[in-house]
């Protein structure tokens, strides 16, 4: 799909989705639930958000075996995750292919640990998921079945890529697969399952706890955050919300920096858990305007960083 027709997609999303959800509520109410969050609240929540990248900046570490000075690394993390949210379709996941490339690591190394980082986070949420479903007395069937479909869909791909490692050669040469999309898929893969296989099995391992405690530290935040605004169903139906918001925001068509979909997302499972619509709708676009305010100022930092560190080296 061109860039020019993603954009149109995702402007679209955009301009439908909000104007229906501002619709149902006054614009003012998303002003005055923004002005409810404490500051003390949100410097807490800023600071789990900063140690969420320092998770995220391990697990990079340990994909390119240290090549890069950690430092470096948390700053390439706090661009990529800008340019992540910033640009649609996650073309933006490719800045940390370039910023990476730009340090001597192998652009087909570093395509493969984004897409590796990204099936264990979609595999930790899936788990989180079901677990606050479960372990909550909150199972519902609809819900249970979406996160262990996640889990299961993304444990199913590492388990045909490493039994069919040896035969991607021979997929390749199918006349079914000789398509520019299942040409790409099947490159992709075999570039991931390369690296995986070379990986050392404690190393994957570590990932995947990093992984999990990632999105703990991230949903625990949002928890916090959203305390001050009233909506308080416990911890464990809260959490859930939280990995529902999170799967939906995994879709690749997304609106413009995420407003839409993020808040029709928000809203559904927020209303189905007895949030009203008056408290769930504005409680959204709040969240997710604090969010971009994150992200912003970590992408800031991580420019002026990474600038800093370039003048550096140029000085020696």
């Amino acid at each position: 799909m061109r860039t020019p027709v993603k954009i149109l997609i995702s402007v679209l999303l955009t301009i439908i989705l909000v104007y229906f959800l501002l619709q149902q509520i006054s614009f003012a109410s998303v002003i005055s639930t923004l002005k409810e969050f404490p500051l003390p609240t949100l410097a807490f929540g800023f600071l789990l958000y900063v140690l969420s990248y320092l998770v995220r900046t391990l697990r990079f570490s340990i994909l390119i075996m240290k090549k890069i000075r950690l430092a470096e690394l948390f700053f390439i993390v706090c661009v990529h995750n800008m340019m992540t949210s910033l640009l649609p379709m996650r073309a933006g996941e490719l800045s940390y292919v370039y910023l990476t490339g730009e340090r001597g690591e192998r652009k087909t190394r570093s395509l493969a640990a984004v897409l590796l980082v990204r099936l264990f986070d979609m595999s930790a949420i899936a788990l989180i998921f079901i677990a606050a479903m479960t372990l909550t007395g909150l199972a519902d069937t609809r819900f249970i079945t979406l996160g262990a479909f996640a889990f299961a869909a993304v444990s199913a791909f590492f388990f045909v890529l490493f039994i069919s490692y040896k035969n991607i050669a021979w997929l390749s040469k199918l006349q079914l697969m000789r398509t520019k999309p299942a040409q790409y898929i099947l490159t992709r893969a075999e570039e991931t399952l390369t690296y995986c296989v070379k990986e050392d099995k404690k190393k994957l391992f570590q990932l995947f706890l990093l992984s999990l405690l990632l999105w703990s530290i991230s949903f625990s935040m949002s928890y916090f955050l959203v305390l001050p605004l009233g909506i308080d169903l416990g911890f464990g139906k809260t959490i859930a919300a939280f990995c529902f918001t999170a799967l939906i925001s995994a879709i690749p068509i997304q609106g413009v920096l995420g407003f839409g979909t993020v808040e029709a997302g928000w809203t559904i499972i927020f209303m189905y858990y007895g949030v009203e619509k008056g408290l769930a709708i504005p409680s959204g676009f709040s969240f997710h305007i604090l969010n971009i305010l994150f992200f912003l100022v970590l992408g800031i930092v991580g420019l002026f960083g990474l600038r800093a560190m370039r003048s550096k080296h140029k000085e020696i």
